[in-house]
């Protein structure tokens, strides 16, 4: 479980940091060659950075300190979820409707942004639906796995592994039969149900394994649809939330967007948020009126310039007149 939840976080982790510094936020089709790097790219970073968290929670607290493996455990799922909470927090900040400047980026319909947000949540449910199919018509122990296996051999000899900070770890240099645990999988489908340790005077490495039956399969099956259904719908509230409420803005009063701006802009009144909005009109109209001067300034003096200057807005006739 551990090993997994670091594994995950990891490939999310290197995703997200691969695609910030390679790719734009708005997917495009064409580059795909990058896109591919991308996630190539992260599925090897992910294992260094697993291996690197496995480290410090795992190897440090439990092998050096002897500390109890439940509570490096729960100490990596609090953190996760503190990340989790933090990111939600973030989205929801970036989203604020009170920032003008997000909503005014807005072009597409919510229409076309449901339907493409709908296509790529339908990609999501169909993986999760694949683990909720497979939990309930597959036969595990009719799986058989053929390959390179961990060596047959004797059961009491030891081998020394790699420690990055120089304990001695040992484990077993052979795979034990005699003394197999696993239930996950046995050697029912090999004929005998027995292997042999040595094959042409080598350890044997190449043979099958025999996959078994679940031992709770209603369980199982609970525990995977639980989990399936509850992580969909948080992705769909959570993807179809963001979705609709960004394109339409809600209304807020001046106080409020006062209390919002306060620290951004140093708006500690209503009175400060008046003269503020009455400098940037003022500045607007003389900018505005500059700009004109100049436009008729630069005007060849042959032709004369209809621009609407301010020491002769008088002599315009109305329409009125006219």
């Amino acid at each position: 479980m551990a090993w997994y939840a670091i594994l995950g976080t990891s490939f999310n982790a290197s995703l997200y940091l691969f695609r910030k510094g390679l790719l734009r936020k708005e997917y495009d089709w064409k580059r795909f060659a990058t896109e591919f790097f991308c996630v190539f790219g992260a599925a090897l970073f992910a294992i260094c950075l697993a291996t690197l968290q496995y480290i410090i929670f795992f190897h440090i607290l439990h092998d050096i300190f002897q500390i109890h493996s439940i509570f490096p455990l729960a100490l990596l799922l609090v953190i996760y979820a503190i990340t989790v909470l933090k990111a939600l927090l973030n989205s929801k900040r970036d989203y604020d409707l009170l920032d003008i400047g997000k909503d005014q980026l807005i072009e597409i319909p919510l229409g076309e942004r449901c339907i493409r947000a709908l296509a790529e949540l339908s990609i999501v449910a169909i993986h999760f639906l694949l683990h909720m199919l497979l939990a309930v018509f597959s036969s595990p122990e009719n799986i058989i796995s053929e390959g390179i296996h961990q060596a047959v051999g004797s059961c009491g000899e030891m081998e020394q592994i790699f420690s990055p900070f120089g304990l001695p770890l040992y484990r077993r240099k052979y795979f034990c039969i005699e003394e197999q645990k696993q239930k996950l999988f046995d050697l029912h489908c090999i004929p005998g149900g027995q292997l042999s340790e040595i094959v042409s005077g080598e350890p044997l490495e190449y043979y099958a394994i025999c996959g078994t039956n679940f031992e709770n399969r209603a369980g199982y099956i609970t525990f995977i649809w639980v989990y399936c259904v509850m992580v969909l719908f948080i992705i769909f509230y959570v993807t179809l939330l963001c979705v609709v409420e960004i394109n339409k803005p809600k209304a807020c009063s001046c106080t409020k967007t006062m209390q919002h701006s306060d620290d951004r802009y140093g708006f500690k009144s209503l009175k400060n948020f008046s003269l503020y909005e009455k400098k940037l009109n003022d500045r607007f109209s003389q900018r505005a009126l500059d700009d004109t001067e100049l436009r008729h300034r630069l005007t060849p003096v042959s032709k004369k310039s209809r621009l609407p200057m301010p020491n002769r807005l008088v002599d315009y006739p109305s329409k009125s007149s006219a």
